[in-house]
């Protein structure tokens, strides 16, 4: 039979729990496959099918060399023949063609193997003269060509580095004296005792505008340390973040006098315990700015941000019927509310505060028991005109610019109440 394979190499590039393995070439006999992990020659754990069969056949192994979640791994079949001629044609007498056969198909095989090696050797061009490109080895040396191009030598490393010009910049590090010349090519700041003796010089970029549509593809992407936002067109146009890098700092600065800027994730990242992608549930409000870490390589975290002070008031006619009241005036969200409750009436009124989460007030108990107050942890509000007759609330959600009042009431209470707040955001 003829040798229909023109090469005597496979390789693959191993799926997860692959086994088995073909290849395309003739080989004479098991031990003239090797196979190889990445470099190195595997002598066990399979098997080679198609022994003989011009088309070539399998090999198998007993378990996959790459496993699930295993790094990526070239598997490589090649046919290694000896280089040795065991056979001996008789003198005289029958000539066993299959024989003869099997010494030419070996011949040819060698050469084909032979052919592979050079395939991966360094050559010069067919068009260059060169021949006898002998090199004398020499201990950490490098191997070149000489000046003339004609033939190879070695250079110490030295020499070349000698040979070797380096920018104006290299040249001015490399003639500094001391570390502290070095520090200052750099534009690196010394350090006098232990401490940095001037301010860091942050990548910053400023005169961003927030993106639309207020989505996190419609996000106008960061990529400083430091961004300052100077222009949102509408509260909740927004900014995205960088893709998070373990440690990594952004500050993010609202310079817009009006409008509130939402921050989002880039791709595939969180903020805080935010879901992946969603939006940063805090807003930042005008004037004001924030620094977020990246814990990971895929969460960021709010680290600092400007605390933030709004003093106003709100009122609420007692004759309504319950249900919620949106607050604003704030230019934030806040974090925390000091509200302090009266209608004027003797008796009647009360102190409290809220997180959004908790509520709690110190109500004056006229209303029941002279010069007597009483206390809650689910209200933040109330007022009480007698053991039956009352109004009071809640804080049920916090806003970007305020807050929703849930109110409640019993029997009619009458007049108009003035809550004056400290709202807080820190």
């Amino acid at each position: 039979m003829t040798l229909s394979a023109s090469t005597a190499v496979d390789r693959y590039a191993a799926a997860e729990l692959q086994t088995v393995f073909p290849y395309s070439f003739k080989i004479l006999d098991t031990s003239h496959m090797t196979v190889y992990e990445g470099d190195a020659a595997i002598t066990t754990g399979f098997t080679v099918s198609g022994v003989g069969s011009d088309t070539g056949g399998n090999v198998t192994y007993a378990t996959a060399p790459r496993g699930t979640g295993d790094a990526a791994l070239t598997v490589t079949l090649k046919r290694a023949v000896p280089l040795s001629q065991p056979d001996d044609l008789p003198a005289a007498g029958a000539l066993n063609t299959d024989t003869l056969e099997s010494m030419i198909d070996k011949s040819r095989m060698i050469d084909q193997q032979l052919d592979e090696v050079d395939q991966r050797s360094i050559r010069v061009p067919v068009s260059s003269s060169l021949t006898d490109l002998e090199v004398t080895p020499a201990a950490s040396a490098l191997i070149g060509f000489d000046v003339a191009g004609t033939a190879l030598a070695t250079y110490a490393a030295a020499a070349i580095a000698a040979g070797i010009i380096p920018t104006t910049f290299m040249q001015a590090l490399l003639a500094d004296a001391t570390a502290a010349a070095a520090a200052a090519t750099l534009e690196v700041l010394p350090l006098a005792g232990g401490a940095m003796t001037g301010p860091i010089n942050y990548a910053s970029a400023t005169g961003i505008t927030a993106g639309t549509p207020q989505t996190q593809v419609g996000a106008t992407a960061l990529t400083e340390e430091i961004n300052t936002v100077t222009v949102v067109g509408t509260d909740g146009d927004g900014v995205a973040l960088p893709s998070a890098v373990a440690g990594g700092r952004v500050t993010v600065r609202n310079d817009d006098a009006s409008e509130y800027l939402q921050v989002w994730p880039a791709s595939g990242d969180a903020i805080d315990a935010g879901a992946v992608d969603a939006v940063d549930a805090d807003p930042i409000g005008p004037g004001a700015w924030r620094t977020y870490v990246a814990a990971d390589g895929t969460t960021w975290k709010r680290e600092a941000q400007k605390a933030e002070f709004y003093v106003g008031s709100f009122t609420r006619d007692l004759t309504t019927a319950a249900g919620a009241q949106t607050v604003t005036g704030p230019t934030f969200k806040p974090t925390a509310i000091f509200m302090l409750a009266a209608t004027g009436a003797a008796g009647e009124g009360s102190i409290g505060f809220s997180n959004g989460v908790l509520d709690a007030f110190l109500r004056d108990n006229y209303g029941i028991t002279a010069n007597t107050w009483n206390s809650s942890t689910s209200r933040s509000v109330s007022i009480i005109t007698s053991g039956s007759i009352y109004s009071q609330g809640y804080v049920t959600a916090l806003l970007p610019r305020g807050w929703t009042f849930t109110w409640e009431k019993a029997g009619a209470p009458t007049g108009t109440a003035t809550i004056a707040y400290l709202a807080i955001r820190s």
